[in-house]
C-alpha cells in the first residue's frame, strides 16, 4: 500500500516536472496535484531532491527506454530503429527543461543519470556492432570501442545545446535524431546493410 501511495506521489509529481520543468514546482503544488498534504510527501521523501532522485530512477534509470529490444527476428538494424521508437518517447520527457534543471539545481542526479546514459549507450552500441557483423550487416573491420565511444560522445555532447552546435529545439528534435542515424548508419553498413536499411527507413517513412 505504501509502494502503491509513493508510485502515486511520483507520478503526480512528474506530470507537473514534465510540463513545467523540475525548479518552479514546489512541494506544495506537488500536494495539490495529488489531492494530499505536504506531510504526506515528506512520509515518504527526505526532501524535494530526495523526490526528483526517486522519480529520476523510475523514468529513465530502472525504464525500458534505453534498453535494447531483443528477439530472434530482430537483426542490428532492426534494433536501431527500434530505438528511435523510444527516442521519441525520450524526446518528450526532456522537451519540458528536465534536462536543464537537472544540471543547474541537482547536479548529483544529473551526473548520475549522464554516467548511466554514457555507460549505456556504450554497451548498447558495443552490442549492436558486434551483432551486425556477425549479420553481416556492418563492417566487419569496425573497431568497436572507437565506434562505441564515438556513438556516446555524440549523444552526450555534440548533441548538447550547450556546446553551442544545436540549439534546444534542434537538439530535441526527432528530425536530427534521424539525420544522425542516417550518417552513422551509412559509415558503418556493409552495401548489404545499407540496402536493408534503405528498405527499413521507406517502411517507417510510409507509415508516418
Amino acid at each position: 500500500m505504501n509502494d502503491d501511495k509513493k508510485t502515486y506521489i511520483i507520478e503526480k509529481a512528474a506530470e507537473l516536472f514534465f510540463k513545467h520543468g523540475i525548479k518552479s514546482v514546489t512541494l506544495d503544488e506537488i500536494a495539490g496535484q495529488a489531492s494530499i498534504s505536504k506531510k504526506t510527501i515528506y512520509n515518504f521523501f527526505k526532501d524535494k531532491e530526495d523526490l526528483v532522485d526517486q522519480l529520476t530512477n523510475k523514468y529513465f534509470l530502472c525504464s525500458d527506454h534505453f534498453r535494447l529490444e531483443e528477439g530472434d527476428d530482430l537483426n542490428a538494424i532492426d534494433q536501431i530503429i527500434k530505438i528511435r521508437d523510444k527516442v521519441i518517447q525520450i524526446l518528450s520527457l526532456l522537451q519540458s527543461n528536465i534536462d536543464y534543471d537537472l544540471r543547474r539545481t541537482y547536479p548529483r542526479i544529473y551526473e548520475k543519470l549522464k554516467n548511466f546514459k554514457r555507460v549505456t549507450v556504450y554497451n548498447n552500441e558495443c552490442l549492436l556492432l558486434e551483432k551486425g557483423k556477425k549479420e553481416g550487416l556492418f563492417r566487419a573491420e569496425l573497431d568497436q570501442d572507437f565506434i562505441a565511444k564515438m556513438t556516446v560522445g555524440r549523444s552526450l555532447f555534440i548533441l548538447n545545446p550547450d556546446n553551442g552546435l544545436f540549439d534546444e529545439k534542434e537538439a530535441m528534435s526527432l528530425e536530427l535524431f534521424d539525420k544522425t542515424i542516417d550518417y552513422h548508419l551509412h559509415a558503418i553498413c556493409t552495401p548489404k546493410g545499407i540496402e536493408y536499411y534503405k528498405q527499413q527507413l521507406n517502411n517507417v517513412q510510409n507509415e508516418n
